[in-house]
């Protein structure tokens, strides 16, 4: 059934839960239970659909999202206009959006999330006014935690998008705070900075690393003043592997995402090459090879994403 042009569309709030109209119950996680009526339903969700139309039922379970959230985005498939968005429910409703596959509330969460990305104003995602370090804390974890439902990554795509646009002074401390405490960063982090990374060859003004591994010509300059993502993400991941002496889950996940190629042709294509930007990466990627290669009992699959990665880069 296409929906494409049926929804969103008022139905009326009033006959949700009508004795009249409901021929399908809905039971929440409190408890309690909301009567619908199939066609709304259907009309709306692909998912329900599928529930409805192709196995029966009558009665569908939603107890794992919240209840007052569940009634509110059921209300809303009833009235078409979408629910109001705020720092409490944002990632519920998303939520339900990606796994009730309703679509026009999709574009919804989405068209809210890069309202935030694009505007200044925090009015919007709570009744306080928050700083801009709080708001981008507040996209980074919806961005991240929107993995669990969100498999084409449009969240953390647009998040990664906007950053190679904008530069703010509490992007770079966040983003050192992160990948340097390395051991507590999380999966869905990396994976972020991952994605800004292979987007953009991001210079990082005014910070300087402290090198200590030499690199295949046997020198490495003592310090280095400004860096980007990748470079950031390589040099924590060469701490990370002289403490652990093996491949972790996330040494492999780097090797596994990170597009060593993509990233030094960005710093060609943004003009850095002949700033010294692409023999840093390089530099710092050559000393992370020669760790790698010091790693005993090797996978060959292992050895086989070392050597894409790094074979790319002349190591």
């Amino acid at each position: 059934m296409s929906t494409s042009s049926a929804v969103p569309h008022n139905f009326g709030s009033k006959h949700m839960d009508s004795k009249h109209h409901s021929n399908v119950e809905i039971r929440l996680k409190d408890g309690s239970k909301v009567g619908a009526n199939s066609l709304v339903l259907v009309l709306n969700s692909s998912y329900l659909e599928e529930l409805i139309e192709d196995k029966g039922l009558k009665k569908i379970e939603l107890e794992e999202f919240d209840a007052k959230i569940c009634r509110e985005f059921l209300e809303s498939l009833y009235t078409g206009t979408s629910v109001k968005f705020d720092k409490t429910n944002f990632r519920e409703v998303s939520k339900m959006s990606y796994m009730l596959n309703v679509s026009w509330m999709k574009k919804k969460c989405l068209g809210f999330f890069n309202g935030l990305l694009n505007s200044n104003d925090t009015q919007n995602l709570t009744a306080a006014k928050i700083s801009a370090a709080e708001k981008d804390d507040f996209l980074l974890k919806e961005a991240t935690a929107a993995k669990s439902y969100d498999k084409s990554g449009d969240y953390l795509d647009a998040l990664a998008a906007s950053k190679t646009q904008v530069i703010c002074k509490h992007d770079l401390v966040n983003a050192e705070q992160k990948l340097g405490d390395f051991k507590r960063l999380t999966m869905d982090e990396l994976d972020f900075f991952i994605r800004l990374a292979n987007k953009c060859a991001r210079y990082i003004p005014n910070q300087r690393v402290q090198c200590s591994h030499a690199n295949h010509n046997g020198t490495y300059p003592s310090e280095i003043r400004g860096k980007e993502y990748g470079t950031m993400i390589i040099l924590q991941a060469q701490a990370h592997l002289d403490t652990q002496h093996r491949l972790d889950a996330k040494i492999k996940y780097i090797l596994q995402h990170m597009d060593f190629k993509v990233i030094t042709s960005n710093f060609v294509s943004q003009g850095w090459h002949n700033h010294g930007y692409t023999d840093q990466f390089k530099t710092v990627a050559s000393s992370l090879f020669q760790s790698l290669l010091n790693v005993k009992d090797l996978k060959s699959e292992d050895m086989r994403r070392i050597m894409m990665n790094f074979m790319s880069l002349g190591c």
